[in-house]
């Protein structure tokens, strides 16, 4: 009697056997993505699809990178989303611009990162843009809607054809 051995090797939750002859058999359809097991603590150009609005938390330096070519950046953090922003250059001085350069003074604002791009060593890369979110627009109430009157109905017949009643308004005055 041959005994026929199967070895069962999980890969990115699809489960794959090998036959006798080391041959792929996939069991299931499943693909899972594996870019989860490696997420940025910080936003990336290539992650953001749309405007997203989100409220500051908090802002603050922070060591980026490693060894030798680890350097002091400014980190905004905020309520929504627990990875941080490392903006640009030009995105700083659009939130100092903003609300000047006190990071403190920024907590509780509303800011929308959205993708673009940016020039790099003369190439354009993506990259995360920044602005304000507009403001919603005031609403203003409309006045009562005005009745069509004639200007004739409001006198009155006997009024007009007495002088004296104008003399009457001016002593009571």
């Amino acid at each position: 009697m041959t005994l026929k051995v199967q070895r069962i090797v999980t890969r990115c939750e699809t489960t794959i056997l090998r036959n006798e002859t080391n041959e792929l058999q996939p069991k299931g359809t499943d693909q899972m993505d594996t870019s989860k097991f490696y997420k940025s603590p910080y936003f990336k150009a290539s992650e953001l699809d749309a405007p997203v609005t989100l409220t500051i938390k908090d802002a603050v330096s922070e060591m980026i990178g490693q060894g030798k070519d680890a350097e002091l950046k400014l980190v905004v953090y905020f309520r929504e989303d627990s990875r941080g922003y490392i903006p640009n250059k030009t995105a700083y001085r659009t939130v100092k611009d903003a609300w000047g350069t006190d990071s403190d003074d920024w907590v509780g604002r509303k800011i929308v990162l959205y993708p673009g791009e940016a020039m790099f060593g003369g190439e354009p890369v993506p990259s995360i843009k920044v602005r304000m979110p507009q403001p919603k627009p005031a609403t203003v109430a409309k006045p009562p809607p005005v009745a069509d009157v004639d200007p004739a109905d409001d006198v009155d017949p006997d009024d007009a054809d007495d002088p004296t009643d104008f003399a009457d308004d001016a002593r009571e005055v």
